[in-house]
């Protein structure tokens, strides 16, 4: 063990130079007042990512704009609580007047950070510059490290500032509470309390990706997942708590929506706005059909969102979220995902039960890229490039997407035929194993047969609601199998959670719609 030193302030800085954050602050918290005190209380602030506390004590430190090494401190708490503007001029200071200094390198590391995006290629310059100029600077390692990373050549501005306690709780580990069956009502009704606490109050819920995004910025998954979240609560508007939360996420999505409309987003690697566009159109009309919102401009909205899905619309009648994984590389050939199809298409014929028109063609040719999906063996196949033969998948691999799809068939094309729907829901009952033991986990498509944590309660939601087809008489031979994975998703906190990415919000909401279907 490292010897420590007497003095109890040089102790403290030496603990928290080890991490011992603890010990520190206990040795600083009986410490008398003074500059450098109070400096390093502003540090263990900053380490334990506290930037506010950090700031307000470097401020009574005696840092501010100028040549004091703590300028910097002081301009990295500005940081990372979001502040960019108050940020910039502190280390544009420091830059300018003590251009030799140790940490100056650190500072212009900060100015090319707030200098990425916006169509401005000033930060990647200063990047390399740093590369070049100081090569043993830990901080010109990061910036060439950065300058490799992908994405920041582009126009989007990051986010710098720090996620808020509620972001960082949307992806808390998984701590299980399971439930029997016995239990549903009370399963089903802290589905509710959680979703209602876990609700931003701007309306929208949070993913485990949010942490990256800034709020202002329109983010498709965030769309979805409230859509999922708010349809999942339609059912329970009597009460008041619920309707206001009704209003807020209605509200907030036809703001974001706008949004979007008016800052035109530019699919990358991924396009979600083929997973955004038909929850939220199911969500319009959840919400017309129960009196929440004016149905006249919930039409309007509806009837844009279905025209970008039809825009959207592969040659070949499907959906795809994945666009291409090189931005410089050649397109990729048109192809459609069948689970994705599958959600676009119930989305789109929850719109048409509502009353929010659909194309008759366009959910034509969704069957018939779904009818061409299906192997020889009655299952459905991942992708359907421009070839419209599916190559052979196994079982067990294509299970947990069985009841989405025919499900969706069922719904375009051939609402009295029910025998696919059986098949699927019998496959998806023999291998739903193979989704239960992926459940938790953070990454995704690590099953034996590519089986992802990111995809369960959404097939546990989609096999209910296929399962609520049924004649009633048949609905118990297969009700318990998915109730029960489903429950075993359940953690303590009363919210459902599959893959920590997407977090508990979307399991939570997905979870209500699966007992909504079967309870």
């Amino acid at each position: 063990e490292l010897e420590l030193p007497v003095d109890p302030v040089d102790r403290a800085a030496a603990l928290m130079s080890r991490g011992d954050l603890d010990a520190a602050g206990k040795l600083l918290g009986e410490a008398e007042d003074s500059s450098s005190v109070l400096a390093l209380r502003a540090r263990l602030a900053y380490l334990r990512r506290d930037a506010r506390a950090a700031r307000d004590l470097w401020v009574e430190a005696g840092a501010g704009p100028g040549s004091s090494p703590m300028t910097v401190d002081l301009a990295s708490a500005e940081l990372y609580l979001g502040r960019r503007e108050q940020a910039r001029e502190l280390l544009e200071r420091f830059v300018a007047e003590s251009p030799d200094h140790a940490r100056a390198v650190e500072a212009r590391y900060s100015l090319g950070l707030l200098s990425i995006g916006g169509g401005s290629k000033r930060g990647l310059d200063l990047w390399r510059a740093l590369a070049e100029q100081h090569p043993e600077n830990r901080w010109a390692w990061r910036a060439a490290g950065s300058v490799l990373a992908y994405g920041l050549d582009l126009d989007s501005v990051p986010r710098v500032a720090w996620p808020e306690e509620a972001e960082l709780a949307v992806a808390a580990p998984f701590e299980p509470g399971p439930l029997p069956i016995e239990e549903l009502a009370k399963a089903e009704a802290d589905a509710v309390e959680f979703l209602l606490a876990t609700q931003e109050p701007s309306g929208y819920w949070l993913h485990g990706g949010s942490r990256s995004s800034r709020p202002e910025d329109p983010d498709d998954l965030r769309q979805a997942i409230t859509a999922i979240c708010g349809s999942a609560l339609i059912e329970y508007r009597e009460r008041a708590d619920v309707a206001q939360a009704l209003e807020r996420a209605l509200a907030w999505m036809l703001a974001d929506y706008a949004h979007a409309l008016e800052v035109g987003q530019k699919p990358l690697f991924m396009d979600y706005s083929v997973w955004s566009r038909p929850y939220a159109v199911a969500f319009l009309a959840d919400c017309a059909d129960a009196g929440v919102g004016e149905r006249d401009e919930l039409a309007l909205v509806a009837a844009r969102m279905i025209g970008d899905l039809e825009r959207t619309q592969r040659s070949n009648g499907g959906w795809s979220y994945y666009m291409t994984s090189d931005l410089e590389g050649p397109s990729v050939p048109e192809h459609s995902i069948s689970f994705t199809t599958a959600a676009v298409v119930l989305g789109l014929a929850r719109a048409n039960d509502g009353g929010f028109p659909v194309p008759a063609p366009v959910l034509r040719r969704a069957y018939e890229c779904l009818d061409g999906m299906l192997d020889d063996a009655n299952n459905f196949t991942y992708f359907l490039w421009e070839n419209p033969t599916p190559q052979a998948n196994p079982e067990q691999g294509a299970a947990g997407r069985g009841p989405a799809c025919s499900l969706a068939m069922n719904r375009c094309g051939s609402e009295q035929d029910l025998d696919a729907v059986r098949h699927a829901l019998e496959v998806f009952v023999r291998h739903r194993r193979g989704l239960m033991v992926e459940q938790g986990k953070a990454l995704m498509h690590c099953g034996p047969y590519a089986e992802g944590s990111h995809w369960v309660t959404f097939d546990y939601a989609t096999a209910a609601m296929a399962i609520a087809t049924l004649p009633e008489g048949e609905r118990v031979k297969y009700r318990d199998s998915v109730l029960g994975a489903l429950l075993a998703c359940r953690g303590t906190n009363g919210g459902f959670l599959d893959n920590p990415f997407l977090g508990w919000a979307v399991g939570t909401g997905l979870g209500l719609h699966a007992i909504q279907a079967l309870k």
